[in-house]
């Protein structure tokens, strides 16, 4: 509905208001909180109808009231009053017992808008100029979440994050438009509407470091890098992508700053001194590790193992309660095995149910040995546990 002749106006996206003309109702103190809900759930369902029983459970889901029924038609004749100018279209009506959004009535919904304009954007034969100007509308449109003051309802959280997700599409779309074209002040501008609201997302990450580099805030990019790295770990125990760190890379090598002394960058190789048995790592260092070894052996004449220890189970697994089961299972034997090597060696799970080793060993016997007398130990320490473990052995050879 066009704004010039929209009877009611209704903002959904950021502070939830509605005016009827030119008076705002939404904020008169004297108006029940029930009917705003009424509101919000006819409009957040506003292309289907709503049954009178659907709307009793999601206003009172407690049985808050004595009569729900009752109650309801006294909500709707309410709000169709307060929302009706005369000889106007109501915003809803009532057929065949259910409440439905009437598409006739002149209302003005920003989400309706922000819809659209992200539709005629993602339209594969629009020109690249009308994508971004749509793109650009519907970015100006949002100004926070979907009902973000009804946010602890369990039907609204669905929703927000689905339009939360097409406005972080969105801005994602417009700062690849800009650095693409080198405007990289409006390229931040975006990116830091992205990462405010989708902070865990890497694409947006990456699309704001790229925006400061592009800016010569090199500086601001570095600290900025940090604070997401050390986010991601904490918040989810993962390492920064290659990805990720690749976009590091594109500041200027003479503006990548240095470490000042030696004793700073030994504090910052500085081995965890608390950690317990063996070196864990992922596949990509395990092979460095291998590769090391390969030629350290070379001039030391030391005898270097790999190992390949591998769990299967017993039976078929039927159902995914049992292979849930089972892969909980692999999980602690990996742990047990790590705890169990000596600090010097170097595991790795290098699949779902397969483990790496590195083991500094006299012999291929005193390698065995050592595996033989761990699987035992975790069989003993865990006797409820059950799966069958096999492991081959090879002399790390240059």
């Amino acid at each position: 509905m066009d704004e010039d002749v929209a009877l009611l106006k209704i903002s959904t996206l950021g502070n939830f208001s509605v005016s009827v003309g030119d008076t705002v109702v939404s904020n008169q103190a004297v108006r029940s909180k029930q009917i705003w809900r009424l509101l919000k759930y006819l409009i957040a369902n506003r292309n289907y109808p709503v049954t009178v029983t659907t709307l009793m459970d999601a206003l009172w889901e407690d049985g808050e009231t004595e009569n729900p029924l009752a109650s309801l038609y006294s909500l709707a004749h309410r709000l169709r009053q307060l929302l009706t100018p005369k000889g106007a279209e109501p915003c809803f009506r009532y057929t065949n017992g259910a409440y439905q959004w009437n598409p006739k009535a002149k209302v003005q919904l920003d989400v309706d808008l922000f819809e659209r304009y992200c539709e005629k954007a993602h339209n594969p034969a629009a020109q690249e100029k009308t994508k971004i100007d749509n793109y650009r509308q519907a970015v100006e449109l949002y100004h926070g979440d979907f009902f973000a003051e009804s946010s602890n309802e369990l039907w609204v959280m669905p929703i927000q994050a689905h339009y939360r997700e097409m406005f972080t599409a969105a801005v994602r779309e417009l700062t690849r438009f800009y650095i693409e074209n080198m405007a990289f002040g409006d390229a931040l501008e975006m990116a830091t509407k992205a990462v405010a609201t989708d902070p865990y997302s890497e694409e947006g990450q990456i699309l704001f470091l790229r925006a400061q580099i592009g800016l010569g805030h090199y500086e601001q990019a570095r600290k900025h890098y940090e604070q997401v790295t050390d986010m991601l770990y904490d918040e989810y125990g993962v390492k920064p992508s290659e990805t990720l760190n690749a976009v590091m890379m594109e500041i200027p090598r003479n503006d990548r700053g240095t470490i000042s002394t030696i004793y700073e960058y030994m504090e910052h190789l500085e081995p965890d001194r608390e950690a317990k048995g063996a070196f864990l790592c992922d596949a990509d260092l395990f092979r460095g590790f291998y590769q090391w070894q390969e030629r350290l052996i070379a001039r030391s004449g030391m005898s270097v193992f790999l190992a390949l220890v591998t769990v299967a189970p017993m039976k078929t697994l039927d159902s995914d309660r049992q292979r849930k089961s089972f892969y909980e299972d692999v999980q602690t034997f990996i742990s047990f095995f790590t705890a169990s090597l000596r600090r010097a060696d170097v595991i790795c799970q290098c699949a779902a149910t397969q483990i790496s080793l590195l083991m500094t060993c006299l012999t291929y016997e005193d390698c065995k040995m050592v595996v033989d007398r761990i699987t035992s130990a975790f069989f003993t320490t865990y006797n409820k546990i059950r799966f069958r473990v096999s492991c081959k052995i090879s002399a790390v050879e240059t």
